[in-house]
């Protein structure tokens, strides 16, 4: 059962107000003070000091969250991954501080950081990176634990595999240019003609729009943000199937010729293996139950008023 104190709140703010002064003073009190076991995890402490190391990076990478939010979400991260640590750590050995080090690496690189340069950033902001190496190192150890338990009691049938792919199509946001002849001396026969040429030359939707609007029979409308679900068909199934900067082929519309030309598809477009990713999304839901199960069966001590 959980052990709640309900002055915690009180003092937790108090102590996230002090705990940068009490920092700057470099005495065997202050050494005492941050050192301090705030939290009983099953037995396993959490520190004053791993508090104020977290609320410094939280604060560093939301500087406009409030103090409280700060508070409860630096909080929330150590209990959990002290839970994360106690129940995979039962079954798999820790990474190793290489193998860490390693994935921050490859983690950070995708942002246009280096380990060592994002280590020199946090320490001008007096942050360890200590603190992010065990977070990392909780997370490892929980996903390689959900996936060694979980995943054989996951089976995705071929009907969600078309579901999901139908949500992903329908909500994929896209770019495009309508491009319209308008009958007015012209013959249609003529406008689709010429339409079938700016066809063949398109290549992108940078270069092969120039010089269309100077038409005075020609309209361009750039539609930016839109998704499939509002898109009539037959359009709707061929811009679905189309890459991008690529040209659908003329139709007539009430007596005009339209042009579709497909500039962007947005990022939420599927492009990774459908059925990996329903079953990292059960996976997901497999951790967060085992998680609140975790939460129910521990006993967590708030001892800051001690």
């Amino acid at each position: 059962m959980k052990k709640n104190n309900p002055k915690i709140s009180i003092i937790l703010v108090i102590l996230i107000i002090s705990c940068f002064l009490i920092l700057t003073q470099k005495s065997v009190a202050a050494d005492k003070i941050i050192t301090k076991i705030i939290v009983l995890v099953n037995d396993t402490p959490i520190t004053f000091r791993d508090f104020v190391e977290r609320a410094k990076y939280n604060r560093f990478n939301s500087p406009n969250k409030t103090s409280l939010e700060i508070r409860d979400i630096s909080m929330n991260e150590l209990v959990n991954e002290t839970l994360k640590i106690q129940e995979s750590g039962e079954n798999f050995a820790s990474y190793s501080q290489k193998q860490i080090r390693d994935t921050l690496s490859d983690k950070l690189s995708q942002k246009g950081h280096t380990y060592e340069t994002y280590k020199v950033e946090l320490a001008k902001n007096n942050i360890d990176i200590t603190t992010i190496e065990n977070q990392m190192r909780a997370s490892l150890n929980w996903n390689r634990f959900i996936n060694s338990k979980f995943r054989k009691l996951i089976n995705v049938t071929l009907n969600e595999i078309k579901e999901y792919d139908d949500t992903i199509n329908a909500n994929t946001i896209y770019s495009i240019k309508k491009i319209t002849l308008i009958s007015k001396s012209q013959s249609i026969n003529k406008l689709l003609e010429e339409a079938t040429t700016i066809n063949y030359k398109f290549e992108n939707c940078e270069e092969g729009i120039i010089g269309l609007e100077e038409k005075d029979y020609i309209n361009v409308e750039e539609i930016k943000n839109i998704t499939l679900s509002e898109i009539q068909e037959p359009i709707k199934s061929m811009i679905k199937s189309s890459k991008e900067n690529t040209m659908l082929p003329p139709h007539i519309v009430s007596n005009n010729i339209e042009l579709i030309a497909v500039c962007s598809i947005g990022k939420n477009k599927k492009n990774n293996n459908t059925k990996e990713i329903i079953i990292n999304s059960q996976l997901e839901n497999f951790s967060s139950k085992h998680m609140r199960d975790l939460h129910s069966d521990s006993i967590i001590e708030y001892k800051i008023n001690e």
